[in-house]
């Protein structure tokens, strides 16, 4: 379920002083499963869901919905970048033993017409978690699994924020890193200033 409030203001000098008349009104979406991130930039109220749906409106009453038709597509996060969405996440792809996760980003102006970076990074699997627009970069929070060299190679879990354009890397920080298939959680919050993440083991 989405919302859309109904609020009529009282300004002073642009400032808002009294509230009269609030409600909020239940829309359905189209979308049965819960959504994980919603953004309103460029006249858009989008709102994604793990399943790899897109719901979003442009008046708060009529409700479109798409869903990204990639194998195991899984959804993590939003952003605007000035002049279009993009959409972060993973999905899987075939390799010549099995199949291989990797991180998803797509690009959209209108939630019609959508377009896949065709980027990789060199991990043996790796997701998308979080992404956020800053200077012409995009900083990217990967959560990774990668194999050590030799016989007995040892399995490595970790997160490393990713600065990129979708064409070349540009640098990495490493955050976490753990062996043998250590539990672990990130979480993520993001404003205009800047983009906080946090590992728990």
């Amino acid at each position: 379920m989405l919302g859309k409030t109904n609020i009529t203001t009282l300004k002073e000098g642009g400032i808002v002083t009294d509230v009269a008349d609030f409600s909020l009104v239940s829309m359905q979406s189209g979308v049965h499963t819960d959504f994980v991130r919603c953004i309103y930039e460029n006249g858009y109220l989008v709102a994604i869901s793990q399943d790899g749906s897109v719901a979003w409106t442009t008046d708060g009453e009529v409700w479109n919905t798409v869903k990204l038709e990639y194998d195991d597509c899984w959804l993590n996060d939003i952003d605007w970048d000035g002049t279009r969405f993009v959409i972060v996440g993973s999905c899987t792809e075939p390799t010549s033993e099995n199949a291989k996760t990797v991180g998803l980003a797509v690009f959209t102006e209108d939630f019609e017409t959508f377009e896949k970076a065709e980027y990789s990074l060199n991990e043996d699997n790796y997701k998308y978690y979080c992404v956020f627009h800053q200077n012409g970069s995009y900083m990217i929070v990967v959560n990774y699994r990668t194999r050590s060299s030799g016989a007995n190679g040892v399995y490595y879990d970790g997160v490393y924020i990713l600065y990129t354009n979708f064409i070349k890397e540009k640098k990495r920080e490493a955050l976490w890193r753990m062996s043998n298939g250590a539990k672990f959680s990130i979480s993520a919050t993001k404003n205009d200033a800047g983009l906080l993440v946090c590992t728990k083991s």
